[in-house]
Formats: structure tokens, sequence, C-alpha cells
């Protein structure tokens, strides 16, 4: 079909310059000896911040995407594969779920990567980067805020585990979209979420929000005086109970 053949292993294949005349596997081989060898199914360690769901790897936090992933697995395999010389090496991931509230609950992220030489892919695999649950610098920061201007009490009331599950995965997602707010820290119960915010403007946004996934809304609204830790004023943080 090619009308040439490798001179190492005789099978037919395309004469490519940079691979030297080689097939690609005999280029690898050659290149690479076995150090490609046992990557098939790549575990890496990290940290996940149960709060916002950034995700950590060496120090550094990031919101979860592909491109992160990528980035983390190239870095993977060049710290165990001379890569260097090979030319434009890239890397391709499929996430097998993408869902924060997911991952952090499985404490885990699965995938499958290529390994690609320009068009040419050089390994293909699994992937599995099991994550420690941590709070983030910025959560940290924001749960030791010198005060809160509003606290909503979410209770949940449920006939079922199943109906109690779906509805705090809902509130903690609606929570989450809104992760970019000065929202301070999250706090789930048994049967809801004590959610405290450093901006009472969040408070009407998460009204809304959950006004338009649940009926049958009940709010009652209290309000309490507490100093500035400066001791100069006295501010008043607005309290929401709210039942779903």
């Amino acid at each position: 079909m090619f009308g040439y053949k490798c001179p190492v292993c005789g099978k037919e294949t395309q004469y490519i310059p940079k691979f030297q005349g080689l097939c690609l596997d005999c280029f690898i081989k050659t290149r690479l000896g076995e150090s490609l060898n046992g990557i098939e199914s790549i575990k890496i360690d990290g940290k996940i911040c149960p709060i916002c769901g950034r995700i950590s790897f060496n120090g550094s936090w990031y919101f979860l995407s592909k491109k992160l992933i990528e980035k983390r697995i190239l870095g993977y395999l060049k710290d165990r594969v001379n890569l260097k010389s090979l030319g434009k090496i890239s890397i391709e991931v499929v996430l097998n779920d993408d869902n924060i509230l997911d991952i952090i609950e499985t404490e885990e992220i699965n995938g499958n990567f290529a390994l690609r030489l320009e068009e040419n892919i050089l390994k293909q695999g699994i992937f599995t980067i099991k994550l420690k649950k941590k709070i983030c610098p910025s959560c940290t920061s924001k749960a030791a805020g010198k005060y809160f201007e509003s606290i909503i009490h979410i209770r949940l009331n449920v006939k079922t585990k199943d109906e109690l599950r779906m509805k705090k995965k809902l509130i903690r997602e609606i929570i989450l979209s809104k992760v970019n707010d000065p929202f301070v820290n999250i706090k789930t119960l048994r049967n809801g979420f004590d959610v405290r915010l450093s901006d009472k403007v969040f408070e009407s946004e998460l009204l809304k929000l959950l006004s338009k996934n649940f009926t049958n809304i009940k709010i009652n609204r209290y309000s309490t005086k507490k100093k500035t830790p400066d001791k100069k004023k006295i501010i008043t943080i607005n309290h929401l109970s709210i039942t779903l």
C-alpha cells in the first residue's frame, strides 16, 4: 500500500523523515525506549476545595477545566519521559464527568488521554486524579472574614432520603453557580445549609434562584447586632430562615 517498509520490523509504512524512516512503533521504541510502558493507567494526586470546587496541583488553585487537566497530565508525563526532543507534543483528554458536585462527592476525576506527536498518537490510556478535600486559601480567607452581612438558614422539608439528597444537590448547585459572588461559607447540615454571606446583595440573588426552582417557600426574617472587629461600630446582620 505504501511501497515502503520499516527497516527494523518490516512493517509497511509511510516514509516520514522526522521518524527517521521508521514506523511509528519503532520510532517510539528507539527514541523513548521502554519509558512509555506502564503509563497506560496514570494516577495523580491533587486537592479539591469542598466549598468552591477549585482544584489544586503543586500548591496552586484553579477552577476545573479540560485545559487544566491536559496541562497537569502532560506535566506528569514530561517528568517521567524525555519528550523534549520529539517536536510538537500535545495531549488530549476526555473527562468521564465534569460535574464539580459529583467530583467533590467522589473525590476523584477520571477520563481518557491521548499523547500526540503532531497528528500521530504516541500513547493512549486512562487517568485517575485522586483528590483530598482541603479548603482553598480564597475560601479560608472568606470563612475567616471579619464579619458577615447576612446568614441564610436553609432547611428542607422532605419525606424520603432520596428527596433530601436531590434537594441538597440542587441547592448546592445553585449556590456554587454564584461562586464568584461574595458568599463567605457554606455549612452543610443534615437537613439543609447555613450560608454566610459577606455581601447582602447576594442575599436577594440567592432568593430569586431558589424561588425559580422551588415552590411553597417559607421565609422568616430577623436580624442581630454585632460589633466590628475594631469595636468602632455596630453592624446589623440579616438572618433569613428558609424552609423548602
